[in-house]
């Protein structure tokens, strides 16, 4: 029996909606700050997107509001948020329109991030600052792999 190759294109079979990704092979994406990411996927049709994230130790998180949901699975150290303390093996939620003063990784960590809508990031006085959303992160994606 032969030994299966990894695809070297991260469209499998020739499908451009299927996908993989070989995340030790991909390189982490420094956005500054402190924070590190690995975009593994990202939605043209609806701006979802998926990253694996790295916090360095002491990282605190601009404050933002998600303007979709979101979901979290810490993989390795912890996640301090309005939610409480978040341990590795953490699964997090957050619903439309949560609010975040600030997040704050105490340890260097590495979570799975999928977001489902923008974040609108804030300045201090509580106005957006800027907006992150899937078109950002499917620039990125095809930036680190060459693909759409």
């Amino acid at each position: 029996m032969a030994t299966p190759q990894a695809a070297a294109s991260p469209y499998p079979v020739g499908d451009p909606f299927a996908l993989l990704v070989d995340t030790e092979a991909t390189a982490w994406d420094e956005t500054g700050g402190g924070n590190a990411l690995k975009v593994l996927w990202a939605s043209e049709e609806t701006g979802a997107w998926t990253a694996l994230i790295k916090s360095a130790a002491g990282q605190v998180n601009a404050p933002h509001v998600h303007l979709g949901p979101a979901n979290f699975l810490v993989l390795s150290g912890a996640i301090e948020y309005r939610g409480g303390f978040a341990p590795t093996g953490s699964f997090i939620y957050e619903p439309i329109g949560a609010v975040h003063g600030a997040t704050t990784t105490p340890t260097e960590t590495i979570y799975l991030s999928n977001v489902f809508g923008p974040l609108a990031f804030l300045d201090p006085d509580g106005s957006v600052a800027h907006v992150s959303n899937g078109e950002h992160m499917l620039r990125r994606f095809v930036e680190l792999h060459g693909k759409r």
